[in-house]
């Protein structure tokens, strides 16, 4: 009879990460634990909800709990530095047509708040490198709502992926150093309602001037050190803002918010949310 870790070593053999993932997120850690898989920022695949394992530079939060809060692992956090505390009464988790779990958020103050420490990790360091995102589907299309919000103290430093405004671009907004740094917001190509999962991405390569967004269906498939090309981002599917300076030495003291503004009325996404990653690397090729 074979052992687990023989199981999940054939299924390696066999199907790859894919083999692996199909199996479910344990799976995953389980071949994680056994050497199978790399723990630092390896692609899991796993259907349409694919995406990365945790690792030294990846923090991963999966949405799958019946109720209350969620807890990530990576990006050498731990205890209450992995926890996203629920707010409001998001849905139990479901499973989609190929197995991957999701919370329905129903814009009703559905929200998780993240630990100070997770966006300080990811978005702080003197690199001035990060990349933040979250996958959901069945988007409702609202005006201003917030997917992923960092706030500083006194406000003089934001990180928004939003919903922008009437007919529902993607427009992301910037803040460095108290001042609005905005790109331009996407053409309306969100696919609002589409059972697809969909990718929403910001990320800095350590230069001033670049900060990109973006949103893809694409999952991310390794090459090299990053996951994604500029290239692979239609051209209105993306935006970058300029002259945008950078987060170092920044302390997101404020807010840390998945899902929601919690500033103010409408701020809360309508959507299947599945997961949502920081990390502190740019996981993005700007260049091809």
């Amino acid at each position: 009879m074979y052992s687990r870790r023989e199981f999940l070593k054939t299924c390696f053999k066999i199907g790859g990460y894919a083999g692996i993932a199909s199996l479910g997120i344990e799976a995953v850690y389980e071949a994680q634990a056994y050497g199978i898989l790399h723990a630092v920022g390896t692609l899991t695949g796993g259907g349409a909800a694919g995406g990365f394992t945790a690792g030294a530079n990846i923090y991963v939060c999966d949405f799958k709990q019946a109720a209350g809060n969620e807890t990530g692992s990576g990006l050498g956090l731990a205890g209450a530095d992995l926890v996203l505390t629920e707010n409001g009464d998001p849905a139990a988790a479901a499973q989609d047509g190929n197995g991957n779990w999701y919370r329905t958020f129903d814009g009703t103050a559905d929200n998780f708040d993240g630990a100070t420490n997770l966006a300080n990790t990811a978005c702080s360091g003197a690199g001035g490198t990060y990349t933040i995102g979250i996958k959901l589907a069945n988007l409702t299309d609202e005006i201003s709502d917030a997917f992923i919000r960092l706030r500083d103290a006194t406000n003089e430093n934001q990180l928004m992926l939003t919903i922008s405004g009437a007919g529902s671009t993607y427009g992301p907004q910037l803040k460095v150093g108290n001042v609005w740094k905005n790109p331009a917001a996407t053409a309306n190509n969100m696919s609002f309602g589409s059972a697809i999962p969909t990718w929403i991405l910001g990320w800095a390569d350590g230069g001033v001037n670049n900060v990109r967004f973006a949103f893809t269906a694409t999952d991310p498939v390794l090459s090299g050190s990053t996951y994604w090309n500029w290239s692979t981002f239609a051209a209105g599917d993306r935006t970058e803002a300029t002259d945008a300076g950078n987060f170092n030495g920044v302390a997101w003291a404020n807010e840390v918010c998945i899902g929601g503004a919690t500033g103010g009325a409408g701020g809360d996404i309508i959507a299947n949310v599945y997961k949502v990653f920081f990390s502190n690397l740019c996981l993005v090729n700007n260049a091809a």
